[in-house]
């Protein structure tokens, strides 16, 4: 069935990258913490926080994943900000991914495997409905001990 454990195995991912912005060659370092649970009545539970540069409050992200397959599954995100926004999510032997499209909000993140480093590489991009986009690229890993 499913190769990947990011998302799919119980456990603390931490990560790394840069945040910018199309209007800015402006580049932000980021740090991210994932705390997965064990899937309870078939979802699984994804806790994110986010710390940027310059930002004095975390982001904290809830996900839940549903209705899994081994080619996608139903994904929702919920936070202070946007509240419950509901998505779409694929996986192929190499990729984890997901977008919402909502009126006034569109976004996706891919997670590409890197078996020999154990880690993803992270590309996501969120826009609020106009012209401005965030642009995200980093990298992520499972915490051991």
């Amino acid at each position: 069935m499913l190769t990947h454990h990011f998302i799919f195995k119980p456990g603390l991912w931490i990560g790394e990258g840069k945040l910018s912005f199309n209007i800015s060659k402006e580049e932000l370092r980021f740090y991210t913490k994932w705390t997965i649970s064990s899937a309870l009545d078939h979802t699984i539970h994804a806790f994110q926080q986010v710390e940027m540069e310059g930002a004095p409050e975390q982001v904290r992200n809830h996900f839940r994943f549903s209705q899994i397959t081994d080619a996608g599954f139903v994904v929702e995100l919920e936070n202070e900000s946007m509240g419950l926004v509901h998505g779409t999510g694929v996986i192929d032997p190499n990729k984890i991914g997901w977008e919402f499209h909502l009126e006034g909000f569109e976004g996706f993140e891919m997670y590409s495997l890197i078996p020999e480093k154990e880690e993803y590489a992270l590309h996501a991009e969120y826009t609020p409905g106009n012209h401005f986009r965030t642009i995200i690229h980093g990298r992520i890993w499972q915490k051991t001990s």
